[in-house]
């Protein structure tokens, strides 16, 4: 990737970037049960605790260059992690015990969501890859920027309703009138969400 992009010091950048998804995945159960029980305030509160870190990992290795953002990352995936852990490890707590046919609904279901999560990454980023190996670094910062005024508040809006919809729903299971009107109800906001995020660019 770094000869791809034609930018050698990248390299070093991954090999520190690739301890990230092994500090962020371990907490990502106990967020689950969070929000099943809709206890956001928690989930919140961890988030919130990761981001005031990597501000402060960002400010304090400033003077070392872009690595800084990596090690914030890192830190700030593993407090996450650890938050979501001791938030509700009083009430679940992990064993090692496996049971294949208890296993196999969520495998099934987890087997095709990370597909559909690996195709929509890569939908949502082939452009960039494209961009940065037809024009280089410059155009990709530039394009990088454009996507941040644009894109990225809808996307993170559109994660916020999801976090939230899809266990409120799940909750309703029994009553599918009521599904129904709430999804369709967020779905109408979600979709008239990107519209305050696009004049100030005209």
């Amino acid at each position: 990737m770094a000869a791809y992009f034609d930018a050698p010091s990248l390299a070093d950048l991954l090999v520190v970037a690739a301890f990230v998804p092994p500090l962020f995945v371990p907490g990502q159960p106990f967020q689950a049960v969070l929000e099943r029980n809709l206890r956001f305030g928690l989930v919140g509160l961890c988030d919130a605790v990761g981001s005031v870190a990597q501000i402060v990992v960002v400010w304090m290795l400033l003077d070392q260059g872009i690595i800084s953002m990596v090690w914030s990352m890192l830190v700030a995936a593993g407090l996450r992690s650890l938050g979501m852990v001791v938030a509700i490890v009083k009430e679940l707590r992990p064993s090692l015990t496996f049971d294949l046919r208890i296993c196999r609904p969520t495998l099934r279901f987890g087997m095709f969501r990370t597909g559909e999560l690996i195709l929509i990454f890569l939908g949502l980023r082939m452009d960039q890859i494209v961009i940065a190996g037809l024009f280089g670094q410059h155009a990709i910062g530039l394009h990088a920027f454009a996507w941040r005024l644009t894109i990225d508040p809808v996307m993170r809006i559109n994660s916020i309703f999801g976090r939230v919809l899809f266990p409120a729903l799940s909750n309703l299971k029994d009553e599918p009138a009521e599904v129904r009107r709430l999804y369709l109800e967020n779905l109408r906001v979600i979709c008239f969400s990107p519209r305050p995020c696009r004049p100030p660019l005209q």
